[in-house]
This record gives C-alpha cells, structure tokens and sequence, in this order.
C-alpha cells in the first residue's frame, strides 16, 4: 500500500531506444593476409626456470581478474551489443568460443550503452576506462578455422556506448589455427574513426570479417598490458640474422603446431642474442626461444609471477543485508512471503530460490517486502538482484526486445523515484546498484519529478522490473541483497587474499578517497601473505571520517600487483548494528524408550551464525512433576543449511529429559538467545508415559491339570525393578485370582527389542481351572508410579473339556479281565490319556488306576487326525472272584474337567 499521498510507481519510457543504444554493428573492411602452417619446433632441453615479473595487465590491475576466459564475467557475449553475428557464443573450458556467421565481432573490454546505468565491468563506469598512455600493447591468443580479416577497434564515446565518431582501430590479419597477435595501437587507420590510442579508453572490439560464408573462433586469452613492465629475458640465436621469438608453455616441442594453443610467436628478433620484453603473456611457466630456418636453437625456461591482490571486505556488494537483519527473512525468492505484489505477470511459480513469471504487458514488477515504518536509505543502499529471462538479449521497443529493467521506490514524503535503464544481458546475471549513488549518475533523468533513494525520508517501497518486453517474455528472480556500507568509528578487519592462489611476499595497504593511485593513508606494510584468506585490522583513530577506498599491493620477488576493494569503507560512522533476533528453529521428532523421552530437530540464532545454540527441554507431569534438560545444536543438518541461510549444516540438536512416572506431559522446547533476549518457544509436544507395558504371551493345560500362564512386563516409570503381576480366571464355575507373581525370569528376547526393559521381565504362574468349558484368562500389570497405574497385558482364551473315547470289548481270560479300547483328552491332544477301571463284583468294587491309553490304534487316528496314533487301550485287571461282575472303564480328563465313562460290560467269571 501506497503512504498517503504516494505518487504511484509509474516507469518513465523514452523515444528512440534502438537510436539511443547504437544497437547496430560497427564493422569495416579488413584486408587478409595470408600465414603458412608452422612446423613442430625441437631444440635443446631448457634450462632451470628463472622467475620474473609479468607484465602489468589492465585487466589483472582493475578487477583483479585477467581475462583468462575462466569464468563468464571475464566477457559478455550476447549479440545486437557487446556481440554481434556471434553465434553459440560461450565461455568453455577456459576459452571464448563461437562461430561468426558474417561479419561480426567481440568485446573485451564492453563500454555500455550511453543514457543507462554504468554497471560492473562496463567500460564506461566511472574508474573502468583504459589509461592508453599507460597500457599500449594489446596481445592475445587467438584461433581462427581460416584465414580472415580482422581488426582491433578501441572507444572514447562519453559515457560508455560505442560510435565510429569516437572510435579508431586497426587491422590484422586473423591466421588459420592458433596464433598469438601482438599489437601496439596508435593511430587509427580507417577512415571515419578519428581516434588515436591515447587518453583514456573505455571499450575495445576485436572485429572478424569473414564475409557470409563465415568463420569459427576462439580467444584464449586476452590482455592490455603496460610494454616493458615485465621483467626481460635473455634470447640467443647463434646463427644471427633474423628469426621468430617463440614461447612454449607445456615444454613439448612436438605439439608446437597450430593445432595446439599452448604456444606462439611473440614478434621477430634480430641478431645472435638479446633481451625480450615478456609483458604480452599472462603468468604462467614458459619456454622463450628464437625460430630460425624452422628449428629452436636453445629454450630459456622463465616463469611470470603475478599476484592476484584481492580484497574481500569491504566490497561493493555491501555489509549488513536489510531484510536479514530487520525483517528476520531474506529477499531469497523462498516463498511468496518475501514479495509484497507481483504485477503484469501470470504463470506465476515458486521453486528451488527461485521467483518465474511471464510478461502481461510491458512493465512486470516486483515489490519486495519492507517493514512498518519503512527503511532508511542512507543506510541500506545497496542493491544486489539476480536475476535473469529466456530468449536473447534484445534492446528493441518491440515483442522479443526490451531486455532492460529498472528500480523503483516510494518515500515517506509521498514522493517517489527511479532509476536509469539497468541493461540486462541473456541468462542469470547479478548486478548490484549503489542506490547511493549522486542523482545525476542514478535516476532517469527523462524523469524530472524522481527523487533520492537516501534521504531523510524514509524508502516505503522497493521495487525491480525486469524487462520492458512488449511480449510475453519469461522471466526470473533468484535473489535480492539490500545491503548497508562497511562502516567503523574504531577498528576495522579487512579481509583479503592472493587470489593466484600462492602464498608469500608481502602486501601494503592504502587508503584514499579518490580510487587513485593508492597514494593514501598507509594501513599497514610489509604484511606478509598466507595462502587462503588474510586479515589486517585497521585501526581508524585518528582518521579523518569520509569514505575510503582501500588498495591492496601485493609483492612477491620482482612482481608487484595493486587493486582496489571494489567497495569503500566509511570511517567515522558506526557500523550498522542488526536488531537482535531470537533463535528460530523445529521440533522435529520425539521418542519415547521407558522413562527417558528423546527429543530432537534444529535450530538457529541469526545474530550468531552457525555457532552452536543452547536448546532447553521442559517437561511438566501428573502431580506437578517438571524435569528439565540442555542442550546444544552442532548434529549434522544439511537440509536445514539448504534453505535456512546462515544456518550452516551441523543446526541439529537430540538429547533425552527423563519423564519419571506414568501420565500425561507437555514437553516444550525453547531457544537460547546468545544476546540475553526472549527465549522463543521451538515447540511443544504431549507424551502419555504408559503405566507397565508387556504381553501376556500364552496359556496351556498342563499334564497336572493346571493352566501355566506366562509373559513379560517392565514398568517405563522404573526400568529394572521387578513388577508384580495379578491374574485373573474365569470359567463355568466362577473366576478366581492370582496375586504375588513377580517378573525375574530371563527374557533375552525382550532385551534386544526393549533395551530400556533389561533381561529379567519374564513371568509365569499355575491356576486351576473352574470347571469343564472356555476359560477366559487375563494378566494385569501392577504399576508403582503412580500407584494404580496398571496396565492389562493381555488375556487368553482356554477351553478345558473332557476325555472322550470308548470301551471296545472285556474279556475274561486266565482269570484276568482283558480290557480294549481308545481314549483322547481335548486338553492335550498328543498326551496318553490315564484311564481308569473299577470291577463291582460278588465281593465289592475294588479299582484299578494308572492304566495309559498308548496303544497304536490307526483306525481312531484316520477318524481324529489331529491327536496322533498312539491312543489305544489294552489292559489286564484280575478277576477277583466267582459270579458276576461288572466292570466299567473311565478316561481321567485334565484341566479339571469331568472324568469320561468309556463304558461298562457285564460278565460271569
């Protein structure tokens, strides 16, 4: 929402863009000369290397980065601009690569478009220009599929941009293969391109004219560099007369052909010996010798050693980021809640850090979310977007063009501004804005009425729009920094390092406020120089308060290299100091193992980085109970690093609180502010801590009759101690109870699944059966903490019946009675069944027990397949006396059911 009066973002457009940014290609006429192939070079094995300087390079000295062609920011390639007729134009493998379908060309040094901002490495940029007096040799490494024209074209054009007016050049021819061009510019030698080499130059073009037919290209390497700069190397050439000063840098002699970029021909000497200025190459290990009817006489081994002086802090990019340290949540493009509205666009998507959209109309735009109140704009000034689109880089007002954006704000006066055209060149590309900057370098001067990003108002609105596209153009934003400036009122460490990733020598820091010279106040000298990552603190008292620009000087034996920070330090302002923010972090998982309830998930304190953090574990209980626990993050976390900048990947935490007797408990999970603040809450979770828990594992008949019941239990509350354990019988007869039974019998088995539990949780007890049925068997665990906390175990059904069988036939024989039959027992279905006889004869009834049904009988098994074979009846009773007797058999069932009558027979003895 706009702030009461608000003027509304509206983009100023201008007429005649294409006119504006001289989007047509330069080009001219270029004579070819023609070049023979070159044989393989032998010679005489090189002595031991001498190292020397090389040569001071613009390229190393301003960015701090030759243009070796190892990472895309060395060149832009994108055509109708910094390219033009370049096809598949790209940075591989160290080396610019393409192919020129007519005549074509492109920039080393990219001057930008007069009438837009002057960014990066632009040409233009106040401070990016070529001191022509200073560097005036121009040499590369260069690759061509056939012999082509060519030219070197160089730009004074006022504010970056690019016209034969302000231009001059001149031609070469480009050789088919590998060649190194030395060049030594100074007048101009087309008509129409006035300039000289001289003054101070802010674009270079290296022109190819094949004509339609077109040609294949490679750069290896390319560098302006001071003549004479590097420190000389001795040449001999016993024949005399004259011959080709050649390098090799692999020490092969057999690869020294065209085909092969890691040598060539620095000029022609003359004579028998010599010294040669080496300023044309970049460092590097080499071989120097001199060609003479197609052979090398003797190689000279030389290393150039140049430092890569690089500081890391201060730096454009800036200090503390806006919507880190105030909104607690980075413009991240994580999720819609680090926009405030997306306008013009649709098909709207987030994904992976990554904001996508597609044009409605021709102003898409970006708000991205600022705090109640605003933001000040003196402190946080600069602006990092990384950003990007698909299709090509295209400047015309048309569908397809319009590949510039722009940045916006509203003030707290109801006032509002913009800035110039921001050109946006094809793929993912990060550009950073000092919205600092004087008015007269930042805002859209075609807009009277645009106002200061800082001043005393306070900025209620910031906005990006990518593109001006007249289509339906896809677009992204991967990520947006608005950063504070490097700030001290004491003492202050600047970080730097060799970026040519060499250790030793020394280093002298400078400060000044001119970006010149790196004539200032002395920081500090004769540091010496660390592989890796250095720090000089700089003690500001006594400095006069401004903005400093910092210059690095590296030395290490005769090569000497300085640079400057790419963004200033201001003294005498306190450095911008983040509101503190408390822990955020998640309660992940819990887990409960007896008495002991582990917790576990991440946090994070963004005042402290990925320093560990204190995690405190409460728990409240029945009865009041509370327990407490810390702990401390450093567990491994490498999905929280993913998305929670600054976490890094070891923000896990895990650790266990004792929950000491059954119930019900809040555990809750706060952080630890390292500053003191507010402990936020992380999380809370309810845990119920069972009261005993085990199982009733089973219940049979025994061969006495009895029902064995067994199990295990353990109590969470007290882990070790023995439980008690009470049982319970119901039968047809009623149900009886059982107490007193203890756990103490081993369970190995339990161990390994419980460990918490211990060994000794096993229990068994003997009950009786009530009567002859089902039986309905139950175990309880009897809990001590709190007492009455007891937990069922399990019950189990038993069914106890009767013995069944039949008496077959009784026999008097010998004065014996010979009984036959079969008996079972339900209740045991593989035991032998005890039978019973009892003979009521002319003197009593007198019986006979102990008697086994254990005879093979197939017959009952074929008709009773689950009890066995064996339960066949033949026994021998005597026959006491004469008359007449009746005997009877009986099967004796278990489990205390009734006893079965197999029968009875009448005999006369």
């Amino acid at each position: 929402m706009k702030p009461h009066g608000a003027r509304r973002l509206a983009r100023h457009r201008k007429d005649g863009r294409l006119r504006r940014f001289g989007a047509a290609a330069l080009t001219v006429a270029l004579a070819v000369t023609s070049g023979g192939v070159v044989s393989a070079l032998t010679a005489p094995a090189a002595a031991a290397a001498a190292v020397s300087q090389a040569g001071q390079d613009y390229a190393t000295t301003r960015f701090a980065d030759p243009w070796d062609y190892a990472n895309p920011e060395d060149i832009l390639l994108d055509n109708s601009g910094p390219a033009w007729n370049l096809q598949s134009g790209r940075v591989e493998n160290g080396a610019v690569r393409g192919r020129f379908s007519d005549n074509g060309y492109i920039s080393p040094l990219w001057g930008g478009y007069g009438g837009s901002l002057l960014l990066d490495r632009d040409g233009g940029r106040a401070g990016n220009a070529i001191d022509a007096a200073r560097y005036t040799t121009v040499s590369f490494q260069a690759w061509s599929d056939r012999d082509v024209a060519a030219g070197l074209m160089w730009f004074d054009c006022p504010g970056g941009g690019v016209d034969a007016a302000c231009g001059g050049g001149l031609s070469f021819a480009l050789q088919a293969g590998w060649h190194t061009y030395v060049l030594r510019p100074t007048n101009s030698v087309y008509s129409g391109w006035p300039r000289s080499w001289s003054g101070q130059l802010n674009g270079l073009r290296l022109a190819v004219s094949p004509g339609p037919g077109g040609s294949d290209f490679a750069l290896d390497w390319f560098r302006v560099a001071q003549t004479g700069s590097s420190g000389g190397v001795s040449w001999s050439n016993p024949g005399g007369g004259r011959g080709d000063l050649v390098w090799d840098a692999n020490g092969d002699d057999a690869d020294n052909v065209t085909g092969r970029t890691d040598w060539g021909v620095l000029g022609a000497v003359s004579g028998a010996s010599g010294t040669a200025d080496l300023s044309a190459l970049p460092s590097g290990d080499y071989r120097i010798g001199v060609r003479s009817n197609g052979s090398v006489s003797r190689w000279t081994s030389v290393t150039l050693d140049a430092p890569l002086p690089r500081v890391i802090t201060p730096n454009a990019v800036g200090d503390r980021d806006y919507a880190t340290d105030v909104l607690g949540d980075p413009w991240d493009m994580n999720g819609p809640h680090d926009v405030a509205g997306i306008a013009n666009a649709t098909d709207i998507s987030w994904a992976n850090g990554r904001l996508a959209a597609t044009n409605t109309s021709v102003d898409p735009s970006v708000r991205f979310r600022v705090g109640a109140g605003g933001l000040d704009g003196r402190v946080y000034r600069h602006l990092t977007i990384t950003s990007g689109y698909d299709g090509p880089f295209d400047l015309r007002d048309a569908a397809g063009g319009g590949t510039m954006g722009r940045v916006m704000w509203n003030r707290t006066d109801g006032r509002s501004g913009q800035t110039n055209d921001v050109l946006t060149y094809g793929g993912t590309r990060t550009v950073t804005v000092d919205l600092g900057a004087p008015d007269a370098q930042l805002l859209e001067p075609e807009d009277p009425g645009s106002v200061s990003f800082a001043s005393s108002s306070r900025v209620t609105e910031v906005r990006w729009d990518p593109n001006e596209d007249r289509g339906a153009r896809r677009w992204w934003v991967d990520d947006v920094q608005l950063r504070s400036d490097f700030a001290t009122t004491g003492t202050f460490p600047i970080t730097w390092q060799d970026a040519s990733g060499r250790g030793g020598g020394s280093a002298t820091l400078t400060a000044d406020t001119d970006r010149t010279g790196c004539n200032g106040t002395t920081v500090a000298r004769n540091v010496p120089v660390a592989a890796g990552t250095n720090t000089t603190s700089w003690n500001t008292a006594g400095v006069a308060a401004g903005r400093y620009w910092l210059c690095l000087t590296i030395t290490r034996g005769a090569a000497t290299t300085s640079t400057y920070a790419t963004g200033v330090l201001v003294v005498g302002t306190p450095p911008v100091t983040a509101p503190n923010r408390t822990p955020v972090g998640s309660f992940d998982g819990g887990r409960l193992d007896g008495a002991n309830y582990t917790v576990s998930g991440w946090a994070f304190d963004p005042d402290t980085g990925s320093a560990p953090v204190a995690v405190d574990v409460w728990a409240s209980g029945p009865g009041g109970v509370r327990t407490a626990a810390r702990l401390s993050t450093g567990g491994d976390r490498p999905d929280v690093g993913a998305v929670v900048p600054g976490a890094g990947p070891r923000s896990g935490f895990s650790g266990s609180i004792s929950l000491p007797q059954a119930g019900r408990y809040e555990v809750c999970l706060f952080g630890i502010d390292s500053a003191g603040g507010t402990n936020p809450l992380i999380g809370c979770r309810t845990v119920d801590v069972p009261g005993p828990v085990g199982s009733l594992d089973g219940a049979a008949i025994g061969a006495d009759g009895s029902i064995t019941v067994s199990g295990w239990t353990a109590e969470p509350a007290a882990p070790g101690r023995q439980t008690e354990v009470h049982l319970y019988v119901t039968g047809p007869a009623g149900t009886a109870g059982y107490s007193g039974t203890l756990t103490g019998q081993s369970r190995p088995d339990v161990a390994r699944v419980v460990p918490w539990a211990g060994g000794n949780t096993g229990w068994s007890r003997a009950v009786q059966p009530q009567g002859d049925g089902e039986h309905r068997i139950c175990a309880f665990a009897i809990g001590s903490r709190p007492e009455g906390a007891n937990s069922l175990l399990g019950c189990s059904t038993v069914t106890v019946r009767s013995a069944f069988g039949a008496l077959d036939s009784i026999r008097v024989s010998n004065g014996q009675f010979l009984v036959e039959g079969w008996a079972l027992d339900p209740n045991r279905p593989q035991g032998q069944v005890e039978v019973h006889v009892y003979d009521t004869g002319p003197s009593g009834t007198r019986g006979y027990a102990g008697i086994r049904a254990g005879q093979s009988r197939p017959d009952v098994a074929a008709v009773f397949p689950g009890y066995g074979p064996a339960h066949g009846l033949r026994a021998t009773v005597p026959a006491a006396d004469r008359g007449t007797h009746t005997v009877c058999a009986f099967a004796i069932s278990t489990g205390g059911a009734a006893n079965a009558l197999l029968g009875c027979r009448t005999l006369r003895v």
